[in-house]
């Protein structure tokens, strides 16, 4: 059975003769003999995929996609498919993929092509469907481990290497532009006598608001004296020596025309007959086409092409042209003239005997929109194959307008790039708009509330109210109060209006950013969750989205509490048995993942969408360091005193991977010098030479550092000393939203004296991008993998130019442990007994 879309008429023909489609799709009527039309609706759509018949999500076809069409003119492709997945899934998770390129691809810098793999910082071409090119600084650049990849090329024109899933960008046979994955033009391709009939593109005109410093005359004139002059003075002084008659006369009228004057001469000897020698002043002392003629605009650039052709080139038939140099940057930046002008250009290298490379460029009479299709003597061409990828990664940026210029072996194509929280927004909005939906919760972490969900909105949806849940109780019930079609709360939040939720049936549109914080079905948090999602009394969210980069940051089991909350029927309803699913059993402490656990986690997290952003987004390398530190008297003794307890409990059978989760996070307290006692209360220790050695690592990181310590008590100690000898700031749980946020902006200003923050990581954990700093010190160990993570994140962020540095300070055999398991993402369960079993102290 197959679905076709009459986007006109918003309705679906679907060839089939099963009767369940007649009888279960409202609206549905029978055509002729085999076809049955309905309506394009989310219904409609779902339904047919329960019988197994694929269909377009109407938001693909019908969504006016509300955005700042200044920064992105059109939604990425990825983000579109995303949002027709959410709208015809009420329930599922937001996990995407994303595409890429290999490294030998060059993209657009504003100085010339540049390979990919070799990207540190600044901008790069961003095309536009409108078929302009603009600077722009990506939001991420990638970088993806990748085995195999799907090569286009052709004789003239193409030449592709890309991953399976990366997003190709077309022309379609009606002019309009599409966008399809390349695995899907690798089948087509494949499937077809013919090939594939999509249309890459090859030209665009560049947004460029720079000019040359040169009129048009000096150009040309410019354009001579890099093809066939040379400077045997130190001054500007040029001596161009030709032999052909037209290019003696073209030479005297550029020159006139610049109002340049010269001197000419001929020699006698015999080497030299029928050469003229003019010498004169040139506009630029240069041979070459360097980096400062890229600032060219358009009018220029059709000088300089134009002007090519009477020197280091020749015109061909039906309008072509070509252009030669030994030198390689001339070469790039003539075949950038003719493609930001309007021609078709690529650019190959011509190998000779005893001499250099010559590269040539071949320019077409104009625009051609380049085909995969082509049938040779024996049939088909083989345009399309896969190989590996040559150093197994693949690249990639994102940029707002979703689309990128690259160029390959001097093939230059407009293509896809990769690209959550806009995404899930035009869902929403979708779902309102269309009255699948009244309004919409987004619960997040309280870092991203106002700076990322709060900005996506305002920025994007100035048609829709929006409303961020915190500050007090009273607030945040004042808040839900008022007439708005977001509401924007934290995770913990919720417990604090769940009375007043209940009691709204509007809200009928759940969106659940970093779902992974509710893997744990033992906790509060997520038992408050499940009773919003599912009320005793009342009917059950028709739509819930969980979205998150890492589902099982700790292990397999990770999956359990988040499936019982966007999908309950694909797990057991005992967490037992979904753990003896997934894990094995080694001892009473002891559960290592199975080999088949992976499939299983896939299999019951569906419907989804998967994207990594921790095995994706390449930034400067990340160095990570222990610096050790020495434990004063007063540590050494209570810690020896914890272990003989510990020992005391395990032989008396009195252990309980609680009590030992208890004992280890008092280990930690003793290691950073703060004990709790068991009101709650807590008491400072001498920390030993842990102080000094945080103020060498900050003296010797000469920038703005942030230091992560896991529990609140010490974060005010640390500051206190820090405090006497540069500008630091406090950010914990129980620092005001508000104050958070100024203490952000200010430490992201280059021109703020703020230096250093001394933070509780569970505060800063997600969606802040901070990277003014460059170097994370952990003050002692966490026992949070996803934690630790995504602290160490803020830092490693898009935008990021430096070498990164994770510093962990490490005084105690525990901490030790504590960190290798981090840096190894295992789990801590089991973590002190073993040390028991193998009679290691905690010192």
């Amino acid at each position: 059975m197959t679905a076709t879309v009459l986007p006109d008429d918003r309705a679906l023909v679907v060839e089939t003769d099963d009767p369940r489609v007649l009888a279960t799709i409202r609206g549905a009527e029978a055509l002729a003999p085999g076809f049955v039309c309905m309506p394009h609706t989310i219904d409609a759509v779902a339904r047919l995929a329960l019988l197994g018949v694929p269909a377009e999500s109407p938001i693909q076809h019908y969504y006016s996609w509300p955005r700042d069409q200044s920064t992105i003119p059109q939604p990425f492709a990825h983000q579109a498919v995303t949002a027709g997945f959410m709208v015809t899934n009420p329930h599922g998770y937001v996990l995407n993929d994303i595409g890429c390129v290999d490294a030998s691809t060059e993209y657009l810098s504003p100085a010339g092509w540049r390979r990919i793999d070799s990207y540190e910082n600044g901008k790069v071409g961003q095309y536009n469907l409108d078929g302009t090119v603009e600077f722009v600084t990506p939001t991420a650049f990638v970088r993806r481990p990748c085995e195999e990849m799907i090569r286009f090329k052709t004789t003239y024109g193409i030449d592709q290497l890309l991953s399976p899933d990366h997003t190709v960008l077309y022309v379609a046979s009606t002019g309009g532009r599409m966008t399809v994955p390349a695995s899907y033009v690798e089948s087509r391709y494949e499937d077809s006598v013919m090939g594939w009939p999509g249309r890459f593109i090859t030209t665009f005109t560049p947004k460029i608001t720079t000019a040359f410093p040169l009129n048009d005359a000096q150009l040309r004139v410019m354009v001579a004296v890099i093809a066939d002059g040379h400077f045997p003075y130190i001054s500007d002084g040029c001596v161009v020596r030709v032999k052909k008659q037209r290019k003696k006369d073209r030479l005297r009228t550029l020159l006139t025309a610049a109002g340049i004057e010269w001197k000419e001469s001929s020699n006698d000897y015999p080497t030299a007959q029928g050469f003229t020698v003019f010498r004169f002043q040139a506009p630029l002392h240069t041979k070459e086409f360097g980096p400062e003629f890229w600032e060219c605009d358009i009018s220029q650039l059709e000088v300089i092409a134009g002007e090519a052709v009477h020197w280091d080139g020749c015109a061909r038939k039906s309008g072509a042209s070509q252009f030669f140099s030994t030198i390689k940057a001339s070469a790039d930046f003539i075949q950038y003239a003719y493609a930001a002008t309007g021609r078709t250009a690529t650019l190959f290298v011509s190998e000779r005997e005893e001499h250099k490379p010559e590269y040539v460029v071949h320019a077409r009479a104009g625009a051609s929109l380049l085909y995969l299709k082509g049938v040779g003597a024996g049939g088909k061409s083989q345009n399309v194959w896969r190989e590996p990828s040559p150093d197994g990664f693949m690249y990639c940026f994102n940029v707002p307008s979703g689309f990128l210029l690259l160029r390959r072996n001097g093939c230059i194509f407009a293509t896809g790039n990769t690209g959550k929280s806009l995404t899930a927004c035009w869902a929403a909005d979708y779902l309102m708009t269309e009255g699948y939906g009244r309004k919409a919760l987004v619960v997040a972490p309280l870092s991203t509330l106002e700076r990322v969900w709060g900005d996506t909105l305002f920025v994007h949806f100035t048609h829709r109210r929006f409303a961020v849940l915190h500050g007090s109780a009273e607030r945040r019930r004042r808040l839900l109060a008022q007439p708005a079609d977001f509401y924007i709360i934290n995770h913990d939040g919720i417990a604090v209006v769940a009375r007043e939720l209940a009691k709204r049936p509007d809200i009928d549109i759940v969106i659940i950013d970093e779902v992974a914080t509710y893997r744990n079905k033992q906790t509060g948090r997520w038992k408050v969750m499940e009773e919003f999602l599912y009320p005793t009394s009342g009917k059950p969210k028709p739509w819930v989205w969980g979205m998150t980069g890492t589902p099982t940051p700790n292990s397999p089991e990770d999956a359990y509490g988040q499936c019982r909350l966007i999908t309950p029927t694909t797990v057991p309803k005992f967490f037992g048995q979904f753990r003896a699913m997934v894990m094995d059993h080694q001892s009473d402490y002891v559960w290592t993942p199975r080999a088949e656990s992976t499939a299983i986690v896939h299999k019951v997290m569906r419907p989804a969408i998967r994207f990594k952003r921790d095995e994706c987004i390449d930034l400067p390398p990340t160095v990570y360091q222990t610096r050790d530190v020495t434990l004063s008297a007063e540590q050494t003794k209570h810690l020896k005193e914890l272990m003989r307890d510990l020992m005391t409990e395990v032989e008396g059978k009195r252990i309980s991977a609680v009590n030992e989760g208890v004992k280890l996070g008092k280990a930690l307290q003793i290691a950073g010098g703060c004990v709790y006692d068991v009101d709650g209360r807590p008491h400072e220790i001498d920390t030993g030479t842990r102080l000094e050695t945080l103020m060498e690592v900050i003296e010797e990181a000469g920038g703005k550092i942030l230091v992560f310590v896991p529990f609140t008590s010490m974060t005010v100690m640390i500051a206190r000393e820090l405090n006497k000898h540069w500008n630091t700031a406090i950010v914990t749980g129980d620092t005001p939203v508000k104050e958070r946020n100024e203490i952000f902006l200010r430490f992201e200003d280059e021109k703020s004296d703020l230096e250093i923050i001394v933070a509780h990581p569970g505060t800063m954990s997600h969606g802040l991008t901070l990277i003014q700093a460059s170097v994370v010190v952990w003050w002692t160990g966490i026992d949070s993998n996803d934690t630790y993570t995504q602290a160490c994140g803020r830092i490693t962020r898009p935008g990021q130019h430096r070498t990164t540095c994770i510093v962990n300070l490490s005084g105690a055999a525990v901490e030790r442990k504590v960190y290798k398991r981090l840096v190894e993402r295992q789990k801590f369960q089991g973590l002190l007994l073993d040390m028991v079993e193998k009679k290691e102290g905690l010192v």
